[in-house]
Parts: C-alpha cells; sequence; structure tokens
C-alpha cells in the first residue's frame, strides 16, 4: 500500500515537475536563457493520487497568459509523465499559467491556475495548485489560521492555510461557492487576487461574533493595506473585524475596477488609516454593498470624530494633497457604485449598521463619512458623528462629499460636522479629475430619508442634527436638490426631510444653495433649521443665484439671527405653487422670507404665522420682483433715502 501510495505521488510529480519551459531574453546577440518550473502542491499530489484509475491517456493543457501567450497540450504516457516545452519566453515578461487535465473521454478532471510571475534570468518555479472539477458546483469550506501553512496546508480545520491568498491559490472551479473561515487573527496584507476562480467566496469570522481579526498591522514607517480585493468574482464579509490599515489610498479595504464587495453582519471596519483617500474603504470602479449589522468606524459613538478619537482616519499630507472619505472613498471610475441598506441592486436589506466617527482633513475636499464620485444610494442605516476638517477652514461634507447621484429613500445623515460647508452633504457638480467627464451633483429624497434628526425644537449649537460652520448646515448644493422625488421626472412622498441642522456663523441652516443650483420641493419637511449668521440668514434655505421649485412639503419652524427665518433670496428665483412657509422666526427682517434680489413667484400655497422685527411674511429689497397670484407687487420708497422696499405682515394663502 505504501509502495503504491508511493509510486502514485511519483507519477503525479513526475507529471507536474517535468514541464520545463525555455525562456529566452529578446536582446540581440544575448544568449541568456532561463526556465519555468511549475510545482505542484503536496495536496494536489494527494488528490492525483487519490485517483482510481491511471493517469494513462489523461491529456494535459497548459497555456502561459499574460504578456506571453501560447497554450500547448500533451498526453500522459503510461510512465506517467510528460513533457511540454515553450520557446522564447522573453526575460522580463509578466505571466501566469492555467492547467487542465482531462480524461480519455475528454472529461475535464482537474483545473489550475497559478499566480503571475516576473520572468528573469536562471530557474523560475511557480506553484501549482489542482482541485477537481465539478460542473454542478458545491459549497467548498477552506480554513484559515495563523498557525497554518500556505505551503503544505490543505485547508481542512486540522490543516488550514495561512492566508487568504493562501486560500485563493485553490480556488480553480468557477461553479463552486467557497466559504473561508479566518480562525483568530492574520496579520500583514491579505488579498483576494484576479486568479480565483470561483462562482462566489465568502470570508467569515470563525466565531462568529466579529472577534476574528484581519489586522495589517501598519503603521506610517510600514504601510500596506489590509484585505486588497482585484477578484471579479463577487465577495461576501461576514462577522469578521478589520483594521490595522495604512496606505495612501484604502488602509482597511481596497477594491480595484471590476469587483463586487459586500459588507454583511458582524464586519467591523475601523481604525485604519489612508494619506489621500479612503481610510476605511477605498472602491475604485467596483460596486460595494453595505447592509445588516455591519459598522464602518466606531461602535455606539457619543461624539463627532476628532484628529486624536476616530473609527477610521484620511489624513491630508498638505501641498493640495487631501485626505477624502474617512470611512468610504468611491472613484469616478465608470461602473462604481456604493449602496448602503442592499444586498444587491435590486434588493433593499435592513442595514442596523452604521459609518461612524470617521474623519477626513485638508481642503478643498472632504467627506468625514463618504466622498463619492459614483452614484450612491442609501435605504437604511446611519451616517453619523463624522467630521471633515480643515486648519484653513475650507474642509467640505462632514457625513457625504457627492459629486453624482444620490438616491436616498430612508436611513438618517445625523450628527456629522463640516468645519467650512456642508455639516450633513456637500454637493458638487464639477470636472472629474480621472476622466475629465463632466459629473453633476444630484440628491433625490423620498421615504423615510432624514438629513439631521427629528427633534421638535431648533437646533443650536450643543443640540443639532448636522453643523457646518459657515454654511448649509444640512446641505450645501452646487448641483440640483428634489425633496420628494425618486427621479428628476417622477413625485414620490417623502416623510422625512432637512431637520434640526445648524449653521454657526453663516447662511443657510437647512440648505446654501449657490453657483446655479436648483432645490426643487414637492413633499417632506425643512424643520427646526438654524442659522446663526446676522448678516445674511436663511434659516431654512438660502439662495445665492439658485432657485427653489416649491410643488408642496413645508418649510416651517426655522430660525435665522440675521434675516429670512425660513429663506433668504440673494438672488436667483423662488417659485411656489403648493406648500407652506409657516412658523419661522428671523431676528431682523422677513420671518417668512428675505428677498434681497431675484423674483419671487406664487400661484398657490401659503405664507403665514411667521415672524420677525420687520415683514412679518416677507421683506424685499428693491431688485426683487414679487408676483403673488398673477399681481406685481409695488414696494414702497422712502423720499428720503430713494430706497423701495417690499414688506408684508399679512398672511398669504392662496
Amino acid at each position: 500500500m505504501f509502495d503504491k501510495f508511493k509510486h502514485s505521488i511519483f507519477i503525479c510529480f513526475s507529471v507536474l515537475f517535468v514541464f520545463i519551459f525555455t525562456a529566452c531574453s529578446l536582446i540581440s546577440n544575448s544568449d541568456n536563457d532561463s526556465s519555468l518550473r511549475f510545482v505542484i502542491d503536496e495536496n494536489s499530489a494527494r488528490q492525483l493520487a487519490s485517483r482510481s484509475e491511471s493517469s494513462a491517456d489523461m491529456t494535459l493543457t497548459i497555456s502561459i497568459k499574460g504578456d506571453y501567450t501560447q497554450t500547448k497540450s500533451a498526453v500522459i504516457n503510461s510512465s506517467g509523465t510528460t513533457q511540454i516545452s515553450f520557446a522564447a519566453i522573453p526575460i522580463g515578461a509578466l505571466v501566469y499559467v492555467e492547467a487542465s487535465v482531462r480524461d480519455s473521454d475528454n472529461n475535464l478532471c482537474y483545473t489550475g491556475r497559478s499566480d503571475s510571475v516576473t520572468i528573469v534570468e536562471g530557474e523560475n518555479s511557480i506553484p501549482l495548485r489542482l482541485t477537481p472539477y465539478s460542473e454542478e458546483g458545491e459549497e467548498v469550506i477552506i480554513y484559515v489560521s495563523a498557525s497554518g501553512s500556505d505551503t503544505t496546508g490543505d485547508g481542512s480545520q486540522s490543516n488550514p492555510y495561512a492566508s487568504i491568498s493562501g486560500a485563493v491559490s485553490g480556488m480553480n472551479n468557477g461553479n463552486n461557492d467557497y466559504l473561508i473561515y479566518v480562525d483568530g487573527t492574520l496579520s500583514g496584507s491579505q488579498s483576494i487576487s484576479s486568479s480565483a476562480r470561483a462562482n462566489s467566496i465568502t470570508i467569515e469570522g470563525l466565531k462568529g461574533d466579529s472577534s476574528d481579526t484581519l489586522d495589517g498591522g501598519f503603521t506610517e514607517n510600514s504601510t500596506g493595506t489590509t484585505l486588497t480585493i482585484s477578484t471579479a468574482v463577487p465577495v461576501t464579509i461576514k462577522n469578521l473585524k478589520i483594521t490595522g490599515g495604512y496606505n495612501t489610498n484604502g488602509g482597511g479595504i481596497s477594491m480595484s475596477s471590476g469587483t463586487t464587495v459586500k459588507i454583511a453582519d458582524g464586519t467591523i471596519i475601523t481604525n485604519n488609516i489612508s494619506t489621500t483617500h479612503g481610510a476605511g474603504i477605498y472602491n475604485d470602479g467596483g460596486i460595494l454593498f453595505v447592509y445588516g449589522t455591519a459598522l464602518i468606524g466606531t461602535a455606539s459613538p457619543s461624539s463627532i470624530a476628532t484628529s486624536t478619537s476616530y473609527g477610521n482616519k484620511a489624513i491630508g499630507s498638505g501641498d493640495g494633497i487631501t485626505g477624502c472619505g474617512g470611512g468610504i472613498y468611491s472613484s469616478a471610475t465608470d461602473g462604481g457604485a456604493v449602496y448602503l441598506g442592499y444586498s444587491d441592486a435590486n434588493t433593499k436589506t435592513a442595514w442596523t449598521g452604521g459609518i461612524y466617527q470617521n474623519y477626513s482633513s485638508g481642503a478643498p475636499y472632504g467627506g468625514g463619512g463618504i466622498y463619492t464620485a459614483s452614484p450612491l444610494y442609501m435605504a437604511s442605516g446611519s451616517i453619523a458623528y463624522n467630521l471633515a476638517e480643515s486648519t484653513y477652514n475650507d474642509a467640505k461634507g462632514g457625513g457625504v462629499y457627492l459629486q453624482n447621484t444620490f438616491t436616498m429613500t430612508g436611513g438618517s445623515i445625523n450628527k456629522n460636522k463640516s468645519t467650512c460647508n456642508g455639516g450633513g452633504i456637500y454637493l458638487n457638480s464639477a470636472y472629474s479629475d480621472s476622466d475629465t467627464s463632466f459629473k453633476e451633483g444630484l440628491l433625490y429624497m423620498s421615504g423615510s430619508a432624514v438629513i439631521g434628526d427629528e427633534s421638535t425644537s431648533v437646533a443650536t449649537s450643543d443640540s443639532c442634527g448636522n453643523y457646518g460652520s459657515y454654511g448649509g448646515g444640512g446641505i450645501t448644493n452646487y448641483g440640483k436638490v428634489y425633496l420628494g422625488y425618486t427621479d428628476a421626472d417622477t413625485k414620490a412622498t417623502l416623510t422625512g426631510g432637512i431637520l434640526h441642522n445648524y449653521v454657526n456663523d453663516g447662511s443657510g441652516g437647512g440648505i446654501y444653495s449657490d453657483n446655479d443650483s436648483q432645490v426643487y420641493l414637492a413633499s417632506g419637511s425643512i424643520s427646526y433649521n438654524y442659522s446663526g449668521g446676522e448678516e445674511y440668514g436663511g434659516g431654512a434655505i438660502y439662495l445665492c443665484s439658485a432657485s427653489l421649485t416649491m410643488s408642496g412639503g413645508s418649510i416651517s419652524s426655522n430660525t435665522s439671527a440675521g434675516n429670512g427665518g425660513g429663506l433668504y433670496l440673494s438672488s436667483g428665483s423662488l417659485t411656489m405653487t403648493a406648500g407652506s412657509i409657516s412658523s419661522n422666526t428671523a431676528t431682523s427682517n422677513g420671518g417668512g422670507l428675505y428677498l434681497s434680489g431675484g423674483s419671487f413667484t406664487m400661484t398657490a400655497g401659503s405664507v403665514k404665522t411667521n415672524s420677525a422685527a420687520s415683514g412679518y411674511t416677507y421683506y424685499g429689497k428693491e431688485d426683487v420682483n414679487i408676483n403673488i397670484n398673477g399681481e406685481q407687487i409695488e414696494g414702497t420708497t422712502d423720499y428720503d433715502t430713494g430706497e423701495t422696499t417690499f414688506l408684508s405682515n399679512e398672511d398669504i394663502e392662496l
């Protein structure tokens, strides 16, 4: 029995060790040679040895791919050996190998794929793992532990691999669903390479309580990403802590273009740092789903992040290098997207976790919680306690910095802070640095979505939803905001809204809208917001070269320390065909509306029960055009100063 097993092993090793490929330099008049040897791992040898039939008449096919491509096949002879030769593989070529073994009836028996190597002068050796092929596909469980070995391990619980990449090297059946159990803590960089062949891959902590860990252990002086994912095979991560990353892009997780990654129940991504983009997760053109109890940041925080107390931290390095996306950074690469509260693009799955207490620093961008130039969808969950900070007071988007489309049907963005604009969201429209295409910032809100919180008292500096230092406590808008819409043409009920946000020394407690931007309000509420700037104001909304089209919803119970308890129109337009503006307060002028310039047109709706020192309903200056129910309103001119003002203390109900 022993001799037979030994002979079988010899046959297997003969088959795999005899493949010697000749590689020659392409440099003229050079006779430098290299050999390329593929070495079967012990586990594959045992699998082949366990076959009851003879290996004779089986056909081996080897395909070299990458910078050099060629495929050859050979029949394994009766002695159990074969040889395949390739000539003139250039030194310096980056190649990998795909192998298959078929029986005499041409049935596929084994498949394998190597990692990529760069050909050098002399002997090159590539480990090659073969796995049995099954058309049906099955769930294959693989164990990984720091006590295991990528050389002698077979992936069993008693003989595990030592790394994620070790486990992935054995994934050679595209029909199988592979489950990798992580037992304990794996240190250093882990990866799922493009060589993986599987139907799906799940990485899960064995204990099921998030105590099993991938810990990069990286520092400023020894950098790296804890988990790099570059396979097109869908990857799900469960019950696992990912920590200790420190890299330029992607401290905790880095996703390549074309990847699909699901961050599911029990996953915690925390204590990672990036010096540019995406401390928690860096997504460069992949599709990211976050749902279940997944957490990016700190569990159960009670205060906003700081530079020393944070979940994940994206730090700028000066000279215009900005730390963007403390929790998540998603690039403008085509095909990328982020889904919060979804398990696939068409399936909403409750997300009870959150993106909590993450930090970004540097100007002129930001995104304490998320920076995204790819589409963003949110159906549930929370983005909270995140900070965008800059020593130049020009960091933007405490919760979210957005330069694409954001469709929000549920969940909340709350308790975030920016040291400049956009405590909750900074909505930008600009040309992308990566592909020079124009990316318009669009926000669609419907369902139960809330930016802020549902407190029923006016926001203060100590008690508020989101906090913007200079403008846009809830939202700073340089694109288009649609409240009560699922897209630009489809209205939908919004039961939430922009609620209880605060601006310290600026305008637009709820929304600051500038530079030809647009706001559409069809349903929902903009309420209990506060603007602290005494010169301008807009407790709910500030418009400068911007427009508000109001066909429903309400603007109520907002306060301005200056003018315009409900709305401050500096320039642009306000068009009102329905809805109500009520119970707003201004310390100075215009309890409901302060109209400094532009035009106000109203054909239906109400402006009532507002209060101010002057102009309870509205206060307008001479450059404004006011038309109410088809009547052009005339102002009153002060004969001493020659200044014309428009003032009304009477409620309007149409």
